[in-house]
């Protein structure tokens, strides 16, 4: 699921003409509203265009945590409407988030298989284990708290139903997710960060599942979405495995626009950029969601890696993107090499093979990933970068006694060795 190129692809975009909010800043969101079927998502969030946003947030400065959760909650805001077939359509599948309900456990388990058996993001709570840890009894759970909890869960169904090829499921329950996503806006109060991190992932999830279904733009706005959650979330438990899943989903599109980032969707007037400026490399979340290298896609030096202080599988992970990444950017310089040599012979083949549709070169740059790793070749070339995966693994499974074994990170790493070792060229002999 996590490798082949998505080839079902729907269109969803129903104008009903919704409203802008006028919301300080100029985000703003509409709902398409419309009857749900089998064949068609009609009640995901539309990003729309409005005014552009000033978000200026200094170099190496902590976002103000209270403009930001603000501007967080316009981002995701959604207008109100009475499509009483969707509600009745969340009440239908709540019986499938609980743990002992057959059908949802079946989902899951293919979400697992599928989808996180490589991206290893940590358990969703139980309403139980949540609310034990906020010290609340279940039925004083927050409004937002609970529909956060109830939209990563939403989301990881639809994940699980569309790899088991269950489309109208998935879709009815994506758009669950959503209307839960909802109730997260309606309510001032959170719990913290725990909650946002629970949204977040939810956003993840639904962005990763857009791009499953070939829907590219909503996967780069639902993650930039997830981004401003995270620029929130300052080191805390558990960030740096959203930042290392985004990190190597993002691979997989690096690899899928062949690494030109002229070519994704413009997404800059519906949802402006995160940016602060160049930081120098730093591991803190909020430093990494907002960095311009990484606005549209991780770039650069592997800063989850390179954070002695995550989790050995998110490491693992973002050391694996970072060498799919690498290994992208070699291939096209080669490829440009290549080019330019049999230009001499070829006149034009150059831009005919080459070119970006606009006269100019693909590629006419080294990009931010080549750049880190030029500096920093020993320790960060393609392949000791599967080597310090390979071996972040071993520390894990030796960490959980081999109870745990990541089947599928193991897998791609196996994948990405073996891929560099025979696609290894002889240097040439002098003499």
């Amino acid at each position: 699921m996590m490798g082949g190129a998505p080839t079902n692809v729907w269109n969803d975009s129903i104008n009903m003409g919704g409203t802008n909010n006028g919301i300080p800043g100029g985000f703003t969101m509409n709902v398409n509203d419309g009857s749900l079927n089998n064949t068609m998502d009609t009640t995901d969030v539309t990003l729309i265009n409005n005014n552009t946003v000033n978000f200026e947030a200094q170099p190496q400065q902590q976002p103000q945590t209270d403009d930001v959760n603000q501007s967080a909650k316009r981002v995701h805001r959604v207008e109100n409407f009475s499509s009483s077939q969707i509600n009745n359509t969340v009440d239908t599948h709540m019986p499938l988030l609980q743990l002992n309900n057959p059908n949802g456990a079946i989902l899951r388990s293919y979400y697992e298989l599928s989808t996180n058996d490589v991206l290893n993001l940590p358990p969703i709570p139980t309403d139980e284990e949540y609310c034990a840890r906020l010290n609340v009894s279940n039925n004083l759970l927050p409004l937002y708290d609970k529909s956060a909890l109830q939209a990563a869960r939403f989301a990881e169904l639809a994940l699980g139903a569309l790899a088991n090829n269950q489309v109208p499921l998935a879709l009815e329950l994506s758009n669950s997710s959503v209307m839960c996503l909802r109730n997260c806006v309606s309510t001032e109060e959170t719990s913290g960060m725990v909650s946002l991190f629970n949204v977040a992932r939810a956003y993840l999830l639904h962005g990763i599942f857009r791009s499953f279904r070939g829907d590219m733009a909503r996967y780069f706005k639902y993650r930039r979405v997830c981004m401003t959650h995270i620029m929130q979330m300052n080191n805390e438990s558990g960030v740096e495995s959203l930042l290392a899943a985004i990190s190597f989903h993002d691979a997989w599109a690096y690899l899928m626009h062949n690494a030109a980032e002229d070519s994704l969707p413009d997404i800059d007037d519906s949802l402006p950029r995160l940016n602060t400026s160049t930081n120098g490399g730093s591991t803190y979340s909020s430093m990494i969601a907002t960095d311009p290298i990484n606005q549209m896609w991780m770039q650069g030096s592997p800063r989850v890696f390179l954070n002695n202080e995550a989790t050995p599988i998110s490491r693992s992970l973002d050391a694996i993107a970072c060498a799919i990444r690498t290994c992208c950017d070699q291939a096209n310089c080669q490829f440009v090499d290549n080019a330019k040599a049999a230009e001499s012979e070829v006149p034009g083949i150059l831009s005919l093979s080459h070119g970006n549709g606009n006269g100019g070169e693909q590629f006419p740059g080294v990009s931010p990933t080549t750049s880190a790793v030029l500096a920093n070749e020993n320790e960060l070339c393609s392949r000791n970068m599967v080597l310090s995966a390979k071996s972040l693994l071993d520390q894990d499974s030796g960490m959980s006694n081999g109870t745990i074994k990541k089947h599928g990170l193991y897998m791609v790493s196996s994948v990405m060795s073996a891929f560099l070792e025979n696609g290894e060229m002889e240097e040439p002999q002098e003499g």
